[in-house]
């Protein structure tokens, strides 16, 4: 009967590889080594795949021809989403800041219109 191959959580693998887990998730990210995922929340790194990281220096995983467990297809085209290259404005460090600032306002301070309110409308009427 053939042997199983041994897993690893990451805590191990990546004690095995002298690195921290979150370089260990960093390089699966990249492509330079392969987890196996029995479920969402589960990560492991099968003996063969760490041997191969350490025998490469950490080089690509060899492309797969086979659909990967995530759904993706064989041939490795990912559909384009969003808007295309070069499309979205370049904002300049004040303006994406100001951005940045307003959609981080509570709604509650923003107007209908998405501006700031002045100093004067936001104040409540006293002529009363």
């Amino acid at each position: 009967m053939a042997e199983l191959p041994r897993r690893y959580s990451e805590a191990e693998a990546a004690d095995l590889l002298g690195v921290s887990v979150a370089t260990l998730r960093r390089q699966e990210r990249k492509g330079l080594i392969r987890a196996f995922r029995p479920s969402e929340r589960k990560v492991y790194y099968l003996d063969g795949e760490l041997r191969r990281y350490m025998e490469t220096g950490g080089l690509p995983c060899p492309k797969s021809t086979s659909a990967s467990a995530n759904g993706s297809s064989a041939s490795g085209a990912t559909p384009m989403s969003g808007a295309d290259a070069g499309s979205t404005p370049i904002l300049d460090r004040h303006a994406a800041q100001a951005l940045v600032n307003e959609m981080l306002r509570p709604r509650s301070e923003r107007s209908p219109s998405g501006c700031r309110p002045t100093a004067r409308s936001a104040m409540p009427d006293q002529s009363r």
